[in-house]
């Protein structure tokens, strides 16, 4: 087979160039594929291993699910209820025990006047501090603000709030005295040697 090859008509035209600028275009289309497929598989593996642990999460919650709902039942059965409140009212009794009272009456001794007599102190639970409902009464009116305003002065003696005042009234007699009763409520709070 013979080819005829006039140069002057049609003349050698060079293609390296536009090969060389295919072959550069195939080799990063071929780079950027193996880049993308090694991300493919990176992320697909980190996928698994994210929907399995997310897996082993949700068994783990089904079973303190459980755990927690038989819990409950046990503890809402009446033998446990009782041995709660059995312990609540231990605590109760060590909380009054470590209660300073000895420390309180010296602290109450100093501010307290005269004519005042205090009548009823009952010990309330209110966290770390010390809280505690007085009923006292007053020769007087006068008497009785005397008294508050040297407990309010007191730094052994907090968050004063008077839930009840009036006049006494005598059960005997039915007749009302000129003597104040107040029901106090306020936080001790003792002092550090």
């Amino acid at each position: 087979m013979r080819f005829h090859l006039n140069l002057a008509t049609n003349p050698f035209v060079n293609f390296r160039k536009y090969f060389l600028l295919g072959a550069i275009l195939l080799l990063l289309g071929l780079g950027g594929a193996v880049g993308l497929g090694r991300k493919y598989i990176h992320t697909r593996s980190e996928t698994r291993s994210l929907s399995q642990d997310l897996s082993s999460k949700q068994d783990e919650l089904q079973r303190l699910a459980s755990h927690e709902n038989s819990t409950k039942t046990q503890l809402e059965q009446p033998a446990t209820l009782d041995e709660i409140d059995r312990i609540n009212m231990y605590n109760t009794l060590i909380q009054r025990k470590l209660f300073p009272w000895t420390q309180f009456f010296r602290d109450l001794e100093t501010v307290i006047p005269y004519n005042v007599q205090v009548t009823q102190i009952q010990q309330r639970s209110s966290g770390q501090r010390l809280n505690l409902q007085m009923v006292f009464m007053g020769r007087t009116t006068q008497d009785a603000l005397s008294f508050l305003r040297n407990l309010s002065n007191s730094k052994n003696f907090q968050n004063l709030v008077v839930n009840q005042e009036g006049s006494f009234r005598d059960a005997a007699t039915h007749r009302v005295s000129n003597e104040s009763e107040v029901v106090l409520q306020m936080d001790y709070v003792p002092r550090v040697p």
